[in-house]
């Protein structure tokens, strides 16, 4: 008897005491769409925890945050605004946070997943890395992205502003909150290189001196012609719009320009006669 005793004494001291729960005071959980599925454990969110001031808006103190959808934490009981970012999508949510109760935050995005497909042409097979779109609704969201990239947009018509060096392009899309969907956006471009000889059939135009300018073929009220781009040195790679302009030339004293046509998608050489 006296060894079971024992042997139990021994059983209760080695047991481990249980391991308390971490306690917990706010849970948040955020959506695309009103009731659809949780974007679970994801950091494409982004919370903070925010003191409200006197009016109960948002204040400069941050008491707590993480790149988590669903964020658990304990925080000092209190009045706040939970912030929650998707993207550049942003959601101010008030709260208060008691003790010996879980507050749980849930935002609504109200957003899609957009990608946008910048092209040079119609008919072009692939994005065009070098293009920059910039994505608006309204004032209150704005994103920018370079060459094809899926970011998270309100739902709701949004403007589309792409371009290539000087080319530009304007387009709308309209999205559903919840959806997924690709656009494709068209901006009318090719590239060009420049090149000259000193006379027809002569020997090439080496030198970097030499300063190359696309003008528009169309004069200004004061006789002068827009210049949409430029360089220095030949063959270089010169980004440009759709249509018809002309290649402006310049070496030392001597200034010789020629007609040329840009097709979207395409390369164009230009060369130039300096007649010198």
């Amino acid at each position: 008897i006296v060894s079971t005793l024992l042997a139990g004494s021994a059983l209760a001291q080695s047991a481990s005491p249980p391991v308390p729960k971490p306690q917990i005071n706010v849970k948040t959980d955020a959506v695309l769409v009103k009731g659809g599925p949780s974007l679970g454990d994801s950091d494409r969110v982004r919370w903070d925890f925010y003191k409200a001031d006197s009016a109960g808006g948002q204040s400069d103190e941050n008491v707590g945050g993480a790149y988590d959808a669903t964020f658990e934490e304990k925080i000092p009981p209190g009045k706040y605004v939970a912030v929650a970012s998707l993207g550049n999508i942003t959601r101010q949510i008030p709260v208060e946070i008691k003790d010996g109760a879980v507050a749980e935050v849930t935002a609504d995005f109200n957003a899609a997943q957009l990608t946008v497909v910048p092209k040079r042409s119609a008919d072009s097979k692939e994005a065009e890395p070098q293009a920059r779109v910039d994505v608006k609704q309204g004032a209150t969201f704005s994103d920018s992205i370079y060459g094809s990239k899926q970011i998270f947009v309100p739902a709701g018509e949004l403007a589309l502003e792409g371009r290539i060096g000087p080319a530009r392009a304007q387009g709308t899309v309209t999205v559903k909150a919840g959806e997924t969907i690709s656009h494709d956006l068209i901006i009318p471009s090719g590239v060009v290189y420049a090149n000259a000889v000193y006379k027809e059939g002569g020997k090439a135009v080496e030198t970097d001196n030499i300063r190359f300018e696309t003008v528009s073929t169309e004069e200004t009220l004061d006789g002068t012609r827009e210049t949409l781009t430029g360089t220095y040195g030949v063959n270089k790679l010169m980004q440009m719009p759709a249509g018809s302009f002309i290649m402006r030339a310049r070496l030392g004293k001597v200034m010789v320009e020629t007609p040329f046509t840009v097709t979207a998608g395409q390369r164009v050489n230009v060369t130039v006669n300096l007649n010198a």
